[in-house]
């Protein structure tokens, strides 16, 4: 009878350390939902430490999705692309250029307190629709606000499976995050 109570007793602080918790967690996780769905809202930068302005820039990552207007180095060429950054590290973007393209996808990570990396692929086909190859990009930016940033970037042209690649172009850009309207 004695080993059965400290079963039932064992079982029963198990049950109420598990009960404790699932409450935290979910008690954090909607503070963190509420907190970025929040800061995501906010046209200017966060103040911490009683200042506001570039360098007082919030750490946040740059989850969301962007408008950017990209310069073409030493072509004179610019044009605009929608750009979207999830949370798991996901990149997914198309831009206003013409031409055979689909969609790109990618991935990206921080790379240090405001500045970000990230590499995304497309495929190009030719006039008929085949698949001739695909496009790679790399990026590096800087968050300049919580809804601006700027960066560079480099263009490559590879094969079917994105290797074998040869850089065939450079990019400056600048983003401005796109906000709920409600």
């Amino acid at each position: 009878m004695i080993m059965f109570e400290r079963i039932n007793n064992w079982d029963a602080r198990r049950w109420r350390l598990l009960l404790a918790s699932a409450i935290l967690v979910s008690f954090v996780s909607t503070s963190a939902t509420a907190r970025a769905q929040d800061e995501g809202q906010s046209p200017s930068p966060p103040v911490v430490n009683g200042t506001a302005g570039n360098h007082s820039l919030q750490v946040s990552p740059p989850e969301g999705t962007w408008i950017f207007s990209i310069d073409l180095l030493g072509a004179g060429v610019s044009f605009n692309s929608l750009i979207s950054f999830t949370p798991g590290g996901v990149l997914l973007t198309s831009g206003s250029t013409p031409g055979p393209a689909t969609p790109s996808y990618g991935s990206w990570r921080r790379a240090g307190r405001y500045d970000f990396t990230g590499v995304f692929y497309a495929f190009y086909q030719d006039a008929t629709g085949k698949p001739t190859g695909t496009g790679k990009v790399t990026l590096r930016f800087h968050l300049t606000s919580r809804n601006e940033l700027a960066g560079t970037a480099v263009g490559f042209m590879c094969d079917l499976q994105g290797e074998n690649c040869l850089q065939n172009a450079e990019f400056q850009y600048t983003g401005k995050r796109i906000l709920r309207e409600d």
